[in-house]
């Protein structure tokens, strides 16, 4: 089911034309005055619900795929996008080690997405405390988001899809490593 609200404001507000269906689970708001858009997820994106999380790569929780989307398409050349959680708090996260390691991982990229895009990126207040949380606690020290359960995998018949795609990539017959040690030119954004 497509976010009719949603594909609205982004194709008549922000221009974004060639948007087939945003996620349903994305709620978005558009301030036409300041130029921001105001995305929100839903806590099970960012492992804050009840029940099962949401993967991270999955439309619902992507947040950083739909901003280089939208950044990519929009007629708007100074749109800033604020990210926000539905109805989280302040004390859902205080510091210390994440409850669940959805969470650790969605902290973690908050951190470094607005690190890196903070000229147009930005976090509402609640996630704002919740990233400087996070950050303090990485600087006093260690953190491990999830032990391994096991060895690396090496035999390629069972690596499956992504982990054969991974491997491929960073082989050393392979131009992955000379890819990721490219340096980008800036970008607009």
């Amino acid at each position: 089911m497509a976010n009719k609200e949603a594909e609205k404001i982004l194709k008549e507000d922000l221009g974004v034309k060639s948007l087939r269906s945003f996620p349903r689970d994305i709620a978005i708001d558009y301030d036409d005055s300041k130029h921001i858009l105001t995305m929100t997820l839903l806590p099970k994106a960012v492992g804050l619900g009840k029940g099962d999380a949401v993967n991270m790569q999955d439309n619902a929780a992507a947040f950083e795929a739909w901003c280089f989307i939208i950044k990519a398409y929009t007629n708007i050349n100074n749109l800033k996008i604020m990210l926000d959680i539905d109805g989280v708090v302040n004390d859902r996260y205080v510091g210390g080690i994440p409850s669940n390691g959805h969470l650790g991982r969605f902290l973690y990229r908050i951190l470094k997405f607005k690190e890196q895009y903070g000229k147009w990126f930005f976090l509402s207040d609640v996630l704002e405390a919740m990233r400087k949380n996070f950050a303090d606690f990485l600087s006093s020290g260690k953190f491990v988001n999830n032990e391994p359960s096991k060895e690396a995998e090496d035999d390629e018949d069972v690596l499956g899809t992504e982990g054969y795609i991974e491997k491929r990539f960073c082989a050393d017959d392979s131009c992955g490593k000379s890819i990721l040690k490219t340096n980008y030119k800036k970008s607009r954004w």
